[in-house]
């Protein structure tokens, strides 16, 4: 049975992450919810759009902020007049409904309260804040969302050659030296990749994203309107054929990186070729945190992972700590070797 208001005192619930499960605002009764694994991801198929997809459920809402533009899908009983993206109220109401609806969603695992507290701590752990903003933190505001992404899976065959620079120590005259020679190198790589995180809300980049991975897709379950009670929804901006070509870029990047980083000392030139396999795709909901405050006049939003607090966004810097420090290593990288050539 669904549930939109309390059936003891008829006041509004919501999914509590505390709680797994949705709860009375008023007299904070608890309601189980049914946590169901059985969505999969669906092969990649060219000239699929939106088909396969099943529609929204009617008691959802889609509505465009007059400030920044932003889009969010709001469930029927949720009540919030708030932009997650800007902080204004300043929402207004679309005809158009979205046509897809999502396979899974990652419930948040950490309360506002909780991540109010994450907050805090990671400021007062980081060195080149400014100490008055430290001392005295701003008040911050809060929204909760639930991300539109396509999480892919594909397996990638790579082919690749370049040009290898090694040391190697050589004896000549007596002496002995390291000299830097060069080689050709080439081969080829295979990789599974599993979850290839594409947000497609159309206010949030993927570097937003990536700054606050990894989103732990054991605790995905079947999409359920219970899990969104409370929330709001971004709003997806293109298809999962489009998405995926900035899904190829990322594994195309991270091929890269492994055969620079795991097989070879360091290359000079790199050519990679990679060819993909068995993609596959799942449409899901991940759980974001905006977190708003100001400082000094300026207007800062960071996001926040709902299930580990992982933090990314931009923060009120210290120009005066973070010169002190380049000076500070700009000393000791001349200091240390004078230091070491007196002594020798």
């Amino acid at each position: 049975m669904e549930i939109n208001n309390c059936p003891s005192c008829g006041a509004k619930v919501e999914f509590s992450p505390v709680d797994k499960a949705l709860k009375c605002l008023k007299c904070e009764k608890v309601y189980p919810i049914n946590y169901v694994k059985n969505a999969k991801k669906k092969p990649l198929v060219k000239g699929e759009n939106d088909d396969g997809f099943k529609e929204w459920e009617n008691n959802s809402r889609c509505y465009q902020c007059s400030n920044c533009g932003g889009q969010i899908i709001l469930n029927k009983y949720e009540m919030s007049s708030k932009c997650q993206y800007c902080n204004t109220a300043s929402l207004v109401p679309l005809k158009e409904l979205p046509g897809l609806k999502p396979s899974v969603v990652l419930p948040f695992r950490l309360s506002k309260q909780q991540a109010g507290e994450m907050f805090k701590k990671n400021i007062r752990s980081k060195i080149f804040l400014p100490r008055e903003f430290k001392k005295k933190l701003p008040k911050t505001e809060i929204g909760a969302s639930y991300i539109p992404s396509f999480s892919f899976a594909c397996d990638v065959y790579a082919m690749y050659h370049g040009i290898e620079e090694y040391k190697k120590v050589v004896h000549e005259n007596g002496e002995t030296k390291t000299i830097t020679r060069t080689r050709p190198i080439s081969g080829h790589i295979k990789h599974h990749f599993n979850n290839i995180i594409v947000e497609v809300s159309d206010k949030i980049s993927q570097q937003h994203i990536s700054s606050i991975l990894p989103f732990n897709f054991n605790e995905a379950y079947d999409y359920d309107s219970a899990f969104i009670m409370g929330y709001s929804v971004g709003y997806y901006n293109q298809t999962p054929i489009d998405a995926f070509e900035k899904a190829k870029e990322m594994a195309e990047d991270e091929i890269e990186n492994m055969i620079r980083n795991n097989y070879y000392n360091y290359i000079s030139s790199l050519s990679v070729q990679s060819n993909f396999s068995d993609e596959s795709y799942i449409y899901s909901l991940v759980p974001i945190y905006f977190v708003s405050f100001k400082y000094k006049n300026k207007e800062y939003i960071n996001l926040m992972n709902g299930q580990n607090g992982n933090l990314g966004g931009k923060l009120p810097y210290s120009k005066v700590k973070i010169t002190f420090a380049a000076i500070f290593v700009l000393l000791l990288m001349i200091g240390l070797p004078l230091l070491i050539l007196l002594l020798s």
